[in-house]
């Protein structure tokens, strides 16, 4: 039986174009088609974030509080 944790920890590695080319096969090898929308939303909402993204996101975090509390004060 195939470990499907391994197998989605491969998908997750994919580059963009090996998802594309992925996403070929299935269609002529196997008739499954998907929407290459669903595809992009599907990576970017489980792909996890490297250190430098979460770090952007938490100075964006910081900055948007810091302007919260400015216009509470002034």
């Amino acid at each position: 039986m195939v470990d499907l944790k391994d197998v989605a920890e491969e998908l997750v590695r994919l580059s963009s174009k090996e998802v594309q080319k992925l996403a070929e096969v299935m269609k002529e090898e196997y008739g499954i088609e998907t929407a290459a929308q669903e595809v992009s939303i599907i990576r970017d909402d489980k792909a996890p974030l490297s250190r430098q993204q979460r770090r952007k996101r938490e100075r964006e975090a910081q900055k948007k509080e810091a302007k919260k509390r400015q216009k509470k004060r002034g």
